[in-house]
This record gives structure tokens, sequence and C-alpha cells, in this order.
């Protein structure tokens, strides 16, 4: 089973010159080696909620009762901790 990659820069592979953005197949350890160097990702479909919603629709039969909003990440706070210099007396 061959793996769907785009290639992140220029690329020789499989006796092909591949140019960034462009799609090629690759064996699945070979795809595993690209990604993890940074030469290539993974040709993956991101798939909208409503779409997904959709689909499950039509093979259960039973519609969503309500429709999720995503939620955004709330930002991290550090708490700082005080730090008072203390001199040594002289003695």
């Amino acid at each position: 089973m061959m793996v769907q990659m785009i290639a992140r820069e220029r690329l020789p592979y499989n006796r092909r010159d591949l140019r960034a953005g462009e799609p090629f197949e690759a064996y699945p350890r070979d795809a595993k080696v690209l990604a993890l160097l940074g030469k290539a990702r993974y040709a993956t479909k991101v798939e909208e909620p409503a779409e997904v919603y959709a689909v499950m629709a039509a093979e259960t039969g039973v519609e969503p009762e309500e429709t999720v909003e995503p939620v955004a990440k709330k930002k991290r706070t550090y708490r700082r901790k005080k730090v008072e210099a203390v001199q040594a007396d002289p003695e």
C-alpha cells in the first residue's frame, strides 16, 4: 500500500525530481522517514464538521441535536513568583 505525500521542498524521490507542493506516492517506511525529516508531509483532507455531520446523518438516519461550535483554546497564564533581594549584614 502506498501513502499519499506532498513534497515540502525540492526532493529527488523514486527516480523523480519533485518540486515543493507536488503530490507523490511513497512506501510507508519512506513516508515516515520523509515526514520526520520535514522533507514531505502527509496528504490528508481536513473535513469540516458540517460535512462530517451530514455524512453521519445520511448513514445512520439520525440528525444531530445541535451544532457544536469550535471552542477557543484558553491562553496559558503563568504565576509569577515574587522574588526580593536581601542584603547580608556586614559583621
